[in-house]
């Protein structure tokens, strides 16, 4: 029966093309997202050479940088205000084949950004030494943790800029020169770290505030490098035409798409630091469990923010054609793949945690308590999967309201269920962990439902 008016069903011919469209839109959506997935295995990596080289320093060296990344990363959520807006943006005027538009929106990009930066700059300096103090750092301590910041804070302007190019690659679905950039600060960084924090020669020995150099130099490659490349391929304008004034005229819609990311990101990295505190009541076993149960989470977490990136492009570039076909096949092909992923980790969590957290720290205590965050939380790990990836096809439409709405207060609530579990339900450290896991399933669930409603209303998801 062919596909008319009247038929119930698509013809044999239309299911065939159908599973062709899927299988490209499969293979489109693993080009995107594998590099991108490599590329912050290698952020995490960067990470670690970082660690490694302090380590060597002493442990308040150690905790004073760990103290100084929560504050960055706090930071970094707030860039999602432009990094969201410009890559959702830039999709969608690519797929609309807007040209023009999509070189101003880089430009008020830009701008934005280092407004940002500025107040941003202004509030860790007038601030200073106070943010560690509240953090309850001692004397010995807190000079590693603010001589490292200092130097972050200093070299804000030219670190946003570079992440802010990463997410211009990506928008344009450049995500494999996005990860070979990466790779290449990456082996700059592993010879800078010891070069710099030891010192050499003529080179004076630096400590933490060398390992900030390093990293700041290599985000000052990055942004070069990352500049040549959208200049070679004429996806940016001349740096003359950059720094001129700007019109504003697409400053709304910037702040509007990404302003809801940021603050469901920055939401996430301060409750962390809440429910660390509640733990700390029963031992630090039960902290250091989290950090490392953390750990072994961020290798399915990182699958799945490459999994959103890629969809962002995919669904911003399909939304900028108004080709609903195309969005809809990306969601099923990518809630397909990331559900074939994600199940057999959390059979691995599950099935397996006491190994897995015996591979990070021999120490039994901790391996009960970790093995039974990693337990807990593998029965909704696919449902973390959800919530990311959803938040990537809401970002590719350019509306995030939705899973704000969703999120924030489902994050924010872990706070008062993991006391309440803990404490008046008795369940100790257990109860944080379900507080986690179930506020996971609840906002996993939760964007589906709020996607299946919007995709109701395909004409409002394509409004300017």
């Amino acid at each position: 029966m062919s596909w008319t008016e009247g038929s119930l069903r698509p013809s044999n011919g239309a299911k065939e093309f159908g599973i062709k469209s899927s299988i490209e839109s499969l293979r489109e959506l693993l080009r995107l997202a594998l590099p991108t997935i490599f590329g912050f295995m290698a952020f995490i990596l960067f990470e670690a050479v970082d660690i490694y080289w302090i380590g060597r320093l002493n442990v308040h060296a150690v905790t004073g940088v760990a103290s100084a990344s929560f504050y960055q990363w706090v930071i970094f959520s707030i860039m999602e205000i432009t990094l969201t807006g410009v890559i959702s943006i830039v999709a969608h005027l690519l797929g609309a084949g807007e040209v023009r538009q999509r070189f101003e929106v880089i430009r008020e990009s830009i701008w934005i950004s280092l407004l940002i930066c500025f107040f941003l700059m202004m509030g860790a300096i007038s601030l200073g030494d106070r943010l560690f103090v509240w953090m309850g750092l001692d004397e010995l301590t807190l000079p590693y943790a603010s001589d490292y910041f200092k130097i972050f804070v200093v070299g804000l302007p030219i670190t946003y800029l570079n992440v802010l190019m990463m997410s211009i690659l990506n928008g344009y679905g450049k995500t494999s020169i996005n990860s070979m950039i990466l790779l290449l600060t990456l082996v700059l960084n592993m010879a800078l770290d010891p070069l710099l924090i030891f010192g050499y020669g003529s080179i004076p020995a630096m400590g933490v505030s060398g390992a900030a150099c390093a990293t700041l130099f290599c985000h000052f490659v990055g942004t070069c490098a990352r500049y040549m490349v959208l200049r070679r391929f004429k996806m940016i304008d001349s740096l003359r035409l950059l720094i001129r004034p700007t019109r504003w005229i697409h400053f709304r819609r910037i702040v509007s798409i990404g302003l809801p990311s940021a603050l469901t990101n920055v939401t996430w990295n301060i409750i962390f630091p809440v429910l660390a505190l509640i733990l700390s009541d029963f031992g630090m076993p039960t902290v250091a469990a989290l950090n490392l149960g953390q750990r072994w989470e961020g290798f399915p977490y990182v699958i799945a923010l490459g999994m959103s990136i890629a969809v962002t492009t995919l669904v911003g570039q399909a939304s900028g054609r108004k080709d609903f076909g195309a969005i809809q096949r990306v969601v099923n092909v990518s809630l397909m793949f990331i559900s074939v992923v994600f199940l057999p980790i959390s059979g691995l969590f599950i099935f397996f945690p006491d190994f897995l957290i015996g591979i990070l720290n021999p120490d039994s205590e901790i391996i009960h308590h970790g093995a039974t965050y990693l337990r807990i939380v593998g029965y909704f790990e696919l449902f973390l999967g959800w919530e990311i990836l959803f938040e990537g096809i809401f970002n590719g439409l350019g509306k995030t309201r939705p899973y704000m709405w969703v999120r924030v207060p489902l994050t924010l609530a872990r706070v008062p269920l993991a006391l309440f579990l803990a404490y008046p339900m008795g369940l100790g450290a257990n109860g944080v962990w379900w507080a986690i896991t179930l506020s996971t399933l609840l906002k996993g669930i939760g964007v589906a439902l709020v996607y299946l409603f919007q995709r109701r209303h395909w004409p409002l998801a394509f409004r300017s």
